[in-house]
């Protein structure tokens, strides 16, 4: 099988996308002008269809069959993996939040304050039962499954034909970064994209991606909008280190977990001397690639 998958046909695909969405957006508030929410969910989800049925024509043109991208079948050591990372990578976003917010906050508290958008009170999300369902099956169904498919299924494919693994999962992890630049989390959005793209190549599941991704989101809305933990915090607070405690726990236990994982499997990305067998781009059987990291 010859790989045309093509890195800036999936780039163009996801710019269109983006475009769709805020047409879509103009399209939906003559219908929705009163439920911003039902506007908001129903313009990602049409995003996502439109990403990924373009997306997968170019895989299917390119000769790529879907159990490649896919890989290894879910089972229950992949699930407890996916929820393990999850929460490290939520507690280690949390923690990076702490300190750029408390760094800010010595010289601006107020800056910080709306940077962030933290809130003093408890933010109660309003949302019509349908709004609700849309977006719990976008952000914890549907956008884990598309991003995924397209960033490390799609794009880290392209690019690791030509410029090898590791170049591939930093590029990945520059557009998975600016695809979210809208949330003022970058370098744990940028360490997510890295130990996602670590992980589906040790574990040749695209299935454990879809898993930290989805598990991610949820306990986000859920610590936010039930819990009200980390956001809901008066503007005085922000400057007093007593006032973080959980988060700086957090940062202290998730980071050295990280760093060791991501330094353990990238040094193990140099014994891999072809980068188009190795990532299974070729004569694969199966859809299992083999495998690169133990």
């Amino acid at each position: 099988m010859t790989n045309r998958l093509q890195a800036k046909g999936v780039i163009a695909v996801l710019v269109l996308s983006l475009v769709a969405r805020v047409g879509l957006a103009r399209l939906f508030f003559e219908y929705f002008t009163h439920d911003p929410a039902m506007i908001d969910n129903l313009s990602a989800l049409s995003q996502y269809a439109l990403l990924f049925s373009l997306c997968f024509w170019l895989m299917r043109d390119a000769g790529v069959g879907m159990g490649n991208i896919l890989g290894c079948n879910p089972d229950l050591k992949i699930g407890c993996h996916a929820f393990v990372f999850a929460v490290l990578l939520l507690a280690f976003a949390y923690g990076e939040n702490f300190l750029e917010a408390y760094i800010v906050a010595q010289s601006s508290p107020v800056i910080a304050y709306k940077y962030w958008h933290f809130h003093a009170s408890h933010y109660v999300l309003e949302l019509s039962s349908v709004s609700y369902l849309i977006l719990v099956v976008t952000q914890f169904m549907v956008a884990p499954l598309v991003e995924e498919f397209v960033f490390r299924g799609l794009l880290q494919r392209a690019w690791t034909v030509r410029y090898g693994l590791r170049k591939s999962i930093l590029f990945v992890a520059l557009a998975f970064t600016s695809l979210h630049f809208a949330g003022h989390y970058y370098v744990s959005t940028f360490i997510f994209s890295v130990v996602l793209s670590l992980l589906y190549i040790k574990f040749r599941s695209l299935w454990v991606n879809v898993g930290v991704h989805a598990i991610f989101n949820a306990l986000a809305f859920a610590m936010e909008f039930n819990v009200g933990f980390h956001w809901e915090r008066p503007i005085t607070h922000l400057a007093g280190m007593k006032f973080w405690i959980p988060e700086m726990i957090m940062l202290l236990v998730s980071l050295p977990i990280l760093v060791i994982f991501v330094r353990r499997n990238w040094w193990r990305l140099h014994g891999c001397a072809s980068s188009r067998l190795c990532f299974g781009l070729s004569a694969m059987k199966g859809g299992r690639p083999p495998a690169i990291l133990r």
